[in-house]
């Protein structure tokens, strides 16, 4: 989780507020797909 932090503030140096929140937006899109899939299958 320690080195994760490090990252993402690394990163949030590098890309505009907006675009991290509409990748952290799909991201979590993408997860709540593959739980839907894995309930239904």
């Amino acid at each position: 989780a320690i080195l994760g932090a490090w990252d993402g503030k690394r990163l949030a140096t590098k890309i505009s507020g907006t675009t991290l929140q509409k990748i952290f937006a799909g991201v979590l899109l993408a997860v709540a797909a593959f739980m839907l899939v894995d309930v239904i299958v």
